[in-house]
């Protein structure tokens, strides 16, 4: 308390073609809104929607449906993988992902390309049950 901390992150954002709207906040680690701070995440993104067993706190005006979705063991899956991110906001057809920034040799091309796949792992299983949902 009281004092400052820089941290930098690295933020990957990526396309989608799905339309949900979602946004997951690590569980462990990430510091929790303050209560007034609280009150406008509600607002902007929407409220709590309880999934069992997945390392991220949810929010989304999408409520049910999100619920089912996430809560698919292969996405489940998905998502305990990705515990490195702090959050991941899933929105506007943009998935953003950010995680605090070690240093140099989280860019090289190989790791880059690895935490590139990481999420595009997240978002086929999304976009196929969008593509099925919609047909």
């Amino acid at each position: 308390e009281n004092h400052t901390v820089s941290v930098l992150n690295l933020v990957i954002d990526l396309e989608t073609r799905s339309p949900l709207r979602f946004v997951l906040l690590q569980k462990e680690g990430f510091r929790k809104p303050k209560p007034d701070q609280l009150q406008k995440l509600e607002e902007e993104v929407g409220p709590l929607v309880t999934i069992p067993d997945i390392p991220f706190d949810v929010r989304s005006p999408e409520g049910e449906s999100l619920r089912a979705r996430l809560s698919s063991p292969a996405l489940r899956k998905i998502l305990s993988e990705l515990t490195g991110y702090n959050q991941i906001l899933f929105w506007d057809s943009r998935l953003m992902a950010s995680r605090q920034f070690d240093g140099v040799q989280e860019v090289t091309p190989d790791r880059l390309s690895q935490s590139i796949s990481s999420l595009e792992r997240l978002l086929y299983p999304l976009e196929v049950e969008e593509k099925v949902a919609v047909s």
